[in-house]
């Protein structure tokens, strides 16, 4: 088979580098929902590919700092960001488009993270032990009206002793700092 010419890459806006199969599914989505998404590159092979999304100027600095606010900071690494510039060529374009994207970055990036994290689901169960082995089963004990009573006094006391807790809403984001562009 012969080499496909290499893409040359936009050098005035920084790129987010999605693996192929998740940023795909993204891609799909935001169809989906109607929303725009710029231009698309692949880089590398199908079988390890990545998905390139332009993003304006100075958004992959802030991907590590946005993916933690988000509550995606098991995926910093996975979703990577590229500096303008940092990369020069793509293996294909598979979509015309503005550059950047009119998405918000919050957004496309929620976006993105969500379809890594389905497609590492999807893969876990793919790849799970098979179904028919045995597993340790626990066989409850007998329940006696005894039992059962002593079982409510000791969950009754419990709770006597246990603060209450409010239901209002927490005013922290979710995730495991701080939200981007604050101090820590």
């Amino acid at each position: 088979m012969a080499e496909q010419a290499a893409i040359s890459l936009p050098g005035d806006c920084d790129l987010l580098d999605v693996p192929l199969n998740a940023g795909l599914l993204a891609l799909a989505r935001m169809d989906l929902r109607g929303r725009a998404t710029g231009p698309a590159w692949t880089l590398h092979e199908a079988t390890d590919g990545r998905l390139l999304l332009p993003l304006s100027p100075g958004a992959a600095a802030e991907l590590p700092a946005l993916l933690c606010w988000l509550g995606w900071a098991h995926l910093d690494g996975v979703l990577r960001g590229h500096e303008a510039g940092q990369l020069r060529t793509a293996r294909r374009k598979l979509r015309e488009g503005r550059s950047p994207a009119p998405e918000p970055l919050a957004r496309l990036v929620d976006t993105c993270a969500d379809a890594c994290a389905r497609t590492q689901l999807h893969h876990a169960r793919l790849h799970q032990a098979p179904h028919d082995q045995a597993l340790p089963v626990r066989v409850p004990p007998q329940r006696t009206p005894a039992a059962d009573q002593a079982h409510q006094h000791a969950h009754q006391t419990d709770q006597a002793n246990q603060p209450r807790l409010s239901c209002a809403p927490s005013r922290t984001p979710r995730g495991c700092c701080s939200a981007p562009g604050r101090a820590r």
